[in-house]
């Protein structure tokens, strides 16, 4: 269900830790010459989340293994529920793949000892942690103005260091595979082969920072909706794909309940139900919003120290910036701070 500290993560887990769901999704967002080379029927749930603490209201992850032309590989989604683009995300995944890396070798090291030690005679120590396997890792993205950062590694160094090719070789570099789902149409989504579940979480996800838009997108899917509150097993996605909206949309829950009646009639006595559920989860979000704007304060003034020794005295705009700014935009630039050479490049995407 929707978790009211970290709804984004709660639901995008909710849907895609399930092989099912998530082997849907990668089938509409992988290229072909990778999709012929996956046997989806080996797809499984890997334990552990490789995302910083600091960012983890920014960002969630799943890791899956499976079987990638015959041999074990593993695919890594990293969801990005930032308003903003933050252009860091190669650096930050680049991070995360070498954590999932590490912890494969690990996890290898540790099944080598067992087997030899329950061994009934010695045998020559092998190396099974290599080669290493080939890790996808896939980058599912929604903000107001849409990804425009770059989908490589590479992309964050000096273009004329990348260009010179007895340079580029000192270069990490890698690609990801990027779901950019910020403007695409209803249209476009409904298209996608994916269940109602996984389609109208891609939609929670696209539109509910947007209260007007949402209510206007609702009449796209609301028969998706009603679909999923009849299927077998589907009040609980139902339910989560809903206290989602009523937890990050700022819409009343009668708002929601009298704008699902009016698009479909009959059915308000399938909506109510749920319908007091919403209502009680809103009450929970009032005292939520205060723990979490206590939260935010703390942070405001902690990175208002910290500009202060770094920088010196700071603007009336530059306070007023930083007061605006969301918790999200508090964590990356107090991520920044610690790197920054100036006070502008503290607050950049």
């Amino acid at each position: 269900m929707a978790d009211p500290n970290n709804p984004h993560d709660a639901l995008a887990k909710w849907t895609f830790s399930k092989p099912t769901e998530a082997a849907a999704l990668l089938r509409s967002v992988l290229p072909p010459e990778l999709l012929r080379h996956i046997d989806f029927s080996t797809l499984r749930l890997a334990p552990g989340s490789f995302v910083d603490d600091a960012l983890r209201g920014a960002y969630s992850d799943l890791l899956f293994t499976v079987q990638f032309a015959g041999k074990p590989a593993l695919i890594y989604f990293l969801f990005e529920h930032l308003s903003t683009v933050d252009g860091l995300v190669p650096l930050r995944l680049a991070r995360y793949l070498v954590n999932i890396l590490e912890k494969h070798v690990e996890e290898a090291k540790q099944r080598e000892t067992a087997k030899r030690r329950g061994a009934q005679r010695k045998t020559p120590q092998r190396k099974p942690v290599l080669p290493l396997p080939l890790v996808i890792p896939v980058v599912l993205h929604h903000s107001d103005s849409g990804w425009t950062g770059p989908t490589r590694l590479g992309g964050l160094f000096d273009p004329d260091v990348m260009s010179n090719p007895a340079l580029r070789d000192f270069v990490p570099d890698f690609g990801f595979c990027l779901d950019d789902i910020s403007h695409i149409s209803d249209q476009e989504l409904r298209e996608r082969s994916l269940s109602s579940a996984a389609t109208l979480t891609l939609w929670a996800l696209r539109d509910a920072r947007h209260p007007a838009r949402l209510l206007e997108t609702l009449r796209h899917f609301v028969d998706l909706l009603l679909r999923l509150h009849s299927e077998p097993g589907g009040r609980p996605a139902f339910a989560a794909v809903l206290r989602y909206i009523l937890l990050v949309a700022d819409i009343p829950a009668d708002v929601i309940v009298q704008r699902l009646t009016a698009l479909a009639p009959g059915t308000e006595e399938d909506i109510m139900t749920p319908a007091e559920q919403w209502k009680a989860e809103g009450r929970e979000k009032g005292r939520v919003e205060g723990r979490v704007e206590g939260r935010v304060e703390g942070r405001v003034e902690m990175l208002l120290r910290q500009l202060t020794v770094r920088f010196g005295r700071l603007s009336v705009s530059t306070v007023d910036r930083v007061r605006r700014a969301s918790d999200v935009e508090l964590m990356c630039w107090a991520e920044n701070v610690l790197t920054a050479d100036a006070l502008d490049a503290v607050f950049r995407d």
